[in-house]
């Protein structure tokens, strides 16, 4: 796909849901008779709470069809999920591995996160095969969300490997907009960017001196900057009081050192997933 039309039909997409297309479900939204779907408690939910069931995933990128099963699990402030989809409550500060909700003054949430990160092979180049694998490591991950209004959110986060095994700094910034459209669905459109100190994007996308000499590619030394720009589109529906269904797109352009790198041979990544789960 031709690099220039993946990003134009990225950023037409975003700017299209954010500025509220369709027309139909803008006016929804300006309507206070339309429906609404009751918003998120700000109060510390007691006691436990979760949902499990399976999530059926694909991308361009991956081994075809994949499905696995999903999880969200909550006690208090605390929290252990592989999605954010199954959340009870704010989705959008669910992290992928061990959560927790700090208490917080006014709107603003704040939370913490830990999550493995099991590491990957950044090439399939048998040329490069044991030269060229990321570290397992651990995550620490700080998050920072602001409702600007009932159906806005601003937010920051900022992960760093803490085993100082070479996964780098990660800073991501998005906003999102959801969108009721009836008393139990609701429409969630997101856009991000995010970046990466030196250390990371070497890590993944950088050709060393050795690296060089086995594959033929051309040394790359990769610096800190914009790691790449995503969008998302989600329709999320409670079919009832035990159960929650879910349908996603996404889509990623790679931007900075990734998009340069030798060991890159596309622009981007886009996938879809839908999932089923039953609350506990």
């Amino acid at each position: 796909m031709p690099s220039s039309f993946f990003q134009l039909s990225l950023w037409s997409m975003g700017i299209s849901c954010i500025l509220g297309w369709p027309p139909s479900l803008c006016a929804q939204v300006q309507n206070p008779s339309g429906p609404r779907e009751a918003s998120a408690p700000t109060t510390t939910v007691k006691g436990w709470e979760g949902a499990l069931g399976p999530v059926v995933r694909w991308s361009r990128e991956g081994s075809g069809l994949v499905i696995r099963p999903g999880y969200y699990l909550r006690y208090q402030r605390i929290s252990v999920s592989n999605t954010s989809s199954f959340a009870v409550r704010h989705s959008g500060d669910v992290f992928q591995g061990l959560g927790l909700e700090l208490p917080s003054e006014a709107s603003w949430r704040f939370n913490l996160g830990l999550r493995l990160d099991k590491g990957t092979r950044i090439t399939e180049l048998p040329t490069l095969a044991g030269f060229d694998r990321v570290r397992p490591t651990l995550r620490l991950r700080v998050a920072l969300t602001y409702p600007l209004t009932p159906r806005w959110s601003v937010g920051g986060g900022w992960s760093t490997d803490i085993l100082g095994r070479g996964g780098g700094q990660v800073l991501h910034v998005g906003a999102t907009r959801e969108v009721p459209l009836s008393p139990r669905t609701r429409w969630v459109v997101g856009l991000g960017l995010s970046a990466a100190n030196q250390r990371y994007q070497q890590a993944r996308f950088g050709v060393s001196e050795t690296q060089a000499k086995l594959s033929g590619l051309p040394r790359y030394e990769a610096h800190d900057g914009l790691l790449d720009a995503s969008v998302s589109t989600s329709v999320r529906t409670n079919f009832s009081h035990r159960w929650v269904g879910f349908m996603e797109l996404s889509a990623v352009s790679r931007m900075g050192p990734q998009r340069n790198s030798p060991l890159v041979n596309d622009s981007g990544n886009w996938g879809a997933s839908v999932g089923i789960a039953r609350r506990f």
